[in-house]
């Protein structure tokens, strides 16, 4: 059934430049010193189902050829295997937080491989523009620590509305990880509540965004034109 279908996910801007090739289409038994034997890549992993490459921006022009040949055709490579090309019916998603006509201008990321992209491309506002999705994410966050610590630490409500006024320019890595953060405090004082005092002596990294800001309206107008342009114009 549908809920069988496998998803993967990899954050490119993590891989070594020597290993992104094999952790995306695998490898061949040999083809490096620790290869002692075949190894699945992303692309085989996701077969049936969905693979998703986040911070696509940062991986390397030869790999991005690589990939533009697998939207193209569903037919790739193992490393240290050129002469046995391999199928998959994986469905592609790509995420990146670069502006991607800055690095095509600056040719660190293929043209061609960004207008094949490009058709296909949607914008996911940042946190600070949808600040209603922090209580479900903080709920879900906070459930998924308690299951896996077995230690139940709840938040209040009005803590909750505290952290929707903080403009998260990590989104939501860095509330998850700053939740996490908070939780391991909890453990440490033997408390069983996230309350106001602990965000007010560890808050998240940068300033309260507050609305009657000049500064704050001015950039967030600029943003919403900005997108607004590319949208009309992009």
């Amino acid at each position: 059934g549908e809920n069988n279908k496998s998803f993967v996910e990899e954050n490119c801007a993590l891989f070594r430049p020597e290993n992104s090739e094999s952790k995306l289409f695998g490898w061949k038994k040999g083809a490096y010193t620790d290869a002692k034997e075949d190894g699945k890549g992303a692309v085989e992993l996701a077969t049936d189902g969905t693979l998703f490459l986040d911070e696509i921006g940062t991986t390397e022009l030869r790999v991005q050829a690589m990939l533009l040949k697998f939207l193209d055709t569903g037919e790739y490579q193992r490393y240290g295997e050129r002469n046995v090309t391999k199928k998959s019916n994986a469905r592609l998603i790509l995420g990146t937080n670069a502006d991607l006509t800055v690095e095509v201008s600056e040719g660190r990321f293929r043209e061609d491989l960004f207008e094949r992209i490009y058709i296909a491309s949607f914008r996911i506002p940042p946190l600070r523009e949808r600040a209603d999705d922090i209580p479900p994410l903080v709920e879900e966050f906070l459930k998924k620590l308690n299951e896996d610590r077995d230690h139940i630490i709840d938040i209040e409500d009005s803590v909750i509305e505290e952290l929707k006024k903080f403009e998260w320019p990590g989104n939501i890595r860095q509330l998850k990880a700053y939740i996490e953060n908070l939780y391991n405090e909890c453990l440490y004082r033997k408390k069983t509540r996230i309350t106001k005092g602990l965000i007010k002596e560890n808050p998240p990294r940068n300033e309260l965004y507050i609305k009657s800001n000049p500064l704050s309206v001015l950039e967030t107008t600029f943003r919403k034109l900005i997108s607004e342009w590319y949208d009309s114009y992009g």
